[in-house]
């Protein structure tokens, strides 16, 4: 009980100071930013992050097909 609260406190903090910073930067240019949780209860995965950037690119890429797909031109997100 202890621990999830810790965690949701820790989320909420987290996510509230993300937006205010995203907030500003939003309006300059919009971005999608992924979040990776180190877990505490076992350790983490060394190959996690290089699994996280191929996702990234492969995400993009999808993205890029299916707008080019129905006419929008070969656009992506940052």
């Amino acid at each position: 009980m202890k621990n999830s609260l810790k965690l949701t406190l820790i989320c909420l903090t987290t996510l509230m100071i993300t937006s205010i910073h995203l907030t500003a930067t939003a309006l300059a240019q919009p971005s999608v930013r992924l979040f990776y949780f180190l877990p505490s209860d076992r350790p983490a995965r060394p190959d996690r992050i290089e699994a996280l950037r191929q996702l990234i690119k492969d995400t993009q890429e999808f993205y890029a097909d299916e707008m080019e797909h129905h006419g929008y031109g070969r656009k992506t997100f940052r």
